[in-house]
Protein backbone atom coordinates (compact mmCIF):
# COMPACT_ATOMS: atom_id res chain seq x y z
CA UNK A 1 0.00 0.00 0.00
CA UNK A 2 1.44 3.37 -1.02
CA UNK A 3 0.81 6.30 1.28
CA UNK A 4 0.02 9.49 -0.58
CA UNK A 5 1.52 12.56 1.06
CA UNK A 6 -1.01 15.14 2.19
CA UNK A 7 0.14 18.69 1.55
CA UNK A 8 -2.39 20.12 4.00
CA UNK A 9 -1.22 17.78 6.74
CA UNK A 10 2.38 18.74 6.06
CA UNK A 11 1.47 22.43 6.30
CA UNK A 12 -0.51 21.95 9.49
CA UNK A 13 2.30 19.90 11.01
CA UNK A 14 4.76 22.65 10.15
CA UNK A 15 2.42 25.20 11.77
CA UNK A 16 2.25 23.03 14.89
CA UNK A 17 6.03 22.65 15.02
CA UNK A 18 6.47 26.42 14.63
CA UNK A 19 3.95 27.05 17.42
CA UNK A 20 5.68 24.60 19.77
CA UNK A 21 9.05 26.23 19.11
CA UNK A 22 7.59 29.67 19.80
CA UNK A 23 6.05 28.35 23.02
CA UNK A 24 9.32 26.74 24.08
CA UNK A 25 11.14 30.02 23.52
CA UNK A 26 8.50 31.93 25.50
CA UNK A 27 8.81 29.50 28.43
CA UNK A 28 12.58 29.82 28.29
CA UNK A 29 12.40 33.63 28.29
CA UNK A 30 9.97 33.57 31.19
CA UNK A 31 12.04 31.17 33.27
CA UNK A 32 15.23 33.16 32.66
CA UNK A 33 13.56 36.31 33.97
CA UNK A 34 11.84 34.96 37.06
CA UNK A 35 12.97 37.02 40.02
CA UNK A 36 15.27 39.32 38.05
CA UNK A 37 12.97 41.56 36.03
CA UNK A 38 10.47 44.22 37.01
CA UNK A 39 6.88 43.13 37.54
CA UNK A 40 5.57 44.85 34.39
CA UNK A 41 8.08 42.99 32.23
CA UNK A 42 7.24 39.72 33.98
CA UNK A 43 3.54 40.24 33.26
CA UNK A 44 4.32 40.81 29.58
CA UNK A 45 6.40 37.63 29.45
CA UNK A 46 3.57 35.70 31.14
CA UNK A 47 1.10 37.02 28.57
CA UNK A 48 3.41 36.07 25.70
CA UNK A 49 3.87 32.58 27.16
CA UNK A 50 0.11 32.12 27.62
CA UNK A 51 -0.66 33.27 24.07
CA UNK A 52 1.98 30.88 22.72
CA UNK A 53 0.53 28.02 24.78
CA UNK A 54 -2.94 28.67 23.41
CA UNK A 55 -1.55 28.84 19.87
CA UNK A 56 0.03 25.40 20.34
CA UNK A 57 -3.26 23.97 21.53
CA UNK A 58 -5.11 25.45 18.57
CA UNK A 59 -2.53 24.29 16.03
CA UNK A 60 -2.73 20.78 17.44
CA UNK A 61 -6.53 20.83 17.42
CA UNK A 62 -6.59 21.89 13.76
CA UNK A 63 -4.02 19.24 12.81
CA UNK A 64 -5.87 16.47 14.63
CA UNK A 65 -9.21 17.56 13.17
CA UNK A 66 -7.76 17.49 9.64
CA UNK A 67 -6.20 14.07 10.12
CA UNK A 68 -9.42 12.66 11.53
CA UNK A 69 -11.50 14.01 8.65
CA UNK A 70 -9.01 13.32 5.90
CA UNK A 71 -7.67 10.04 7.21
CA UNK A 72 -4.06 11.02 6.68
Amino acid sequence: MNIVPCDTRATLLSDYQHATLKYSNAVSDLSKNIGICVQDRYKILCRIEEEARLAVMEARRVLEKHCARHGC
